[in-house]
């Protein structure tokens, strides 16, 4: 496995110091969430038109692969879902159960 680097993370952030929506330069804060081994989960902020992502930065053959995901979250948010216990199996089914219910259908109707 491959080991974040000084020089992969100064890359993977120059990378995003533009923001990919607005094209501001210079302007996006970044803040790692957590890093593997071979990979860094971080929250962007850009300063001029506030649009925030959540990213995921590796190594690759070619120098830097990037998922990101526009989000609403605020760093304080994506830090707190990070805290989270992973939603299971049974997590789904309970809410398809409830959702699916007459019921609870009908209680929001009344509201």
């Amino acid at each position: 496995m491959k080991r974040l680097t000084p020089s992969f993370l100064a890359e993977a952030f120059r990378l995003i110091s533009a923001c990919p929506l607005c094209k501001a330069a210079g302007t996006t804060e970044i803040h790692v969430l957590n890093t593997q081994e071979d990979a860094c989960l971080a929250h962007v902020t850009c300063g001029t038109c506030r649009m925030a992502l959540v990213m995921h930065l590796e190594p690759s053959e070619n120098g830097v692969s990037c998922l990101a995901i526009v989000t609403d979250l605020s760093l304080w948010d994506a830090r707190q879902a990070l805290q989270r216990p992973p939603i299971r199996h049974d997590d789904v089914l309970a809410v398809h159960e409830v959702l699916s219910s007459g019921g609870f259908l009908s209680s929001l109707a009344r509201r």
